[in-house]
């Protein structure tokens, strides 16, 4: 359109006569000039418009892209079936929610839910809100996680004979906080760029068990084999980092260990981790 538009200003200026030195001529060029900088101002306005709202669409598109899959409960130690879970993504306006329902077979069960908008520009949605409540079979709540990005307030909530606990903490929540599930969101988005060489560096809330705000390291290894899972899969182990102290403390903190497909769009198809701090631990392995 700008190529056109200048064409025709050439056009234009070839017909006008032999400039004459006339009263006014200077004043016709300004404004022919003036038109002509408007008109390539408002082209990159537009282009620059189209361009965020492309960004804005593969980011959209990149979160409907993590599918509703089920999940068999394992017990890490028989490989025995304790339970089934279901997680999946659901657009939301300008954003989506990532829900997640795990029921095991003893009765107790949770439900997750983490609110994300979806940002211009950014490659992964950012985390507006997390809440994580953990169920008896008889219904009663036994724990409770949230955070609120928003106000920058985290809660965990025990119960243990029938004695109510709340501990809650500010924090100044950085753009790159997850919680839960979540995180395999930016994840999954790092392997899809690329990036199976170098760790991921995010922060995540948890409550440990009372809230606490973590910097954890996201590390990809090579390409090798699960028991749980066919195929070609890459291992990424998910643990705390404390930086020059990882020497000393990494060996007496949990290490989570998430599994992607290559082959499958790089999504989660498995991992083994613990249920909350300190508690069961488990395997997830996708249904096929």
């Amino acid at each position: 359109w700008i190529a056109l538009l200048h064409r025709r200003s050439q056009d234009t200026e070839r017909e006008q006569p032999p400039k004459s030195g006339r009263p006014g001529q200077a004043s016709i060029s300004l404004l022919h000039n003036f038109w002509w900088t408007c008109a390539i101002v408002a082209a990159l306005g537009v282009a620059a418009s189209w361009l965020t709202g492309a960004s804005s669409a593969r980011c959209e598109e990149e979160i409907l892209s993590f599918p509703s899959s089920g999940f068999r409960i394992l017990n890490p130690d028989t490989g025995v079936v304790i339970g089934q879970c279901r997680y999946s993504v659901e657009r939301l306006g300008t954003g989506a929610i990532l829900k997640g329902a795990n029921h095991y077979l003893n009765g107790d069960y949770d439900i997750e839910e983490a609110h994300m908008v979806i940002v211009p520009g950014r490659p992964v949605p950012r985390l507006v809100n997390f809440k994580h409540t953990f169920y008896r079979k008889d219904g009663s709540i036994e724990r409770e996680g949230r955070a609120e990005l928003s106000t920058g307030v985290g809660w965990c909530e025990t119960t243990e004979n029938g004695k109510q606990k709340i501990e809650s903490a500010k924090f100044n929540f950085p753009s790159d906080t997850y919680a839960g599930a979540s995180i395999l969101i930016p994840i999954q988005d790092y392997l899809r760029r690329g990036a199976t060489t170098t760790a991921l560096h995010l922060h995540v809330f948890n409550c440990a068990p009372n809230p606490k705000l973590l910097e954890i390291e996201a590390k990809p290894g090579d390409e090798t084999r699960w028991s749980g899972y066919p195929g070609e899969l890459v291992r990424v182990k998910v643990a705390p980092d404390f930086g020059i102290w990882n020497l000393f403390l990494r060996p007496f903190i949990p290490e989570m260990s998430a599994w992607f497909a290559p082959a499958d769009g790089w999504n989660f198809v498995g991992g083994n981790l613990e249920r909350y701090y300190r508690g069961p631990k488990i395997t997830l392995v996708k249904t096929r």
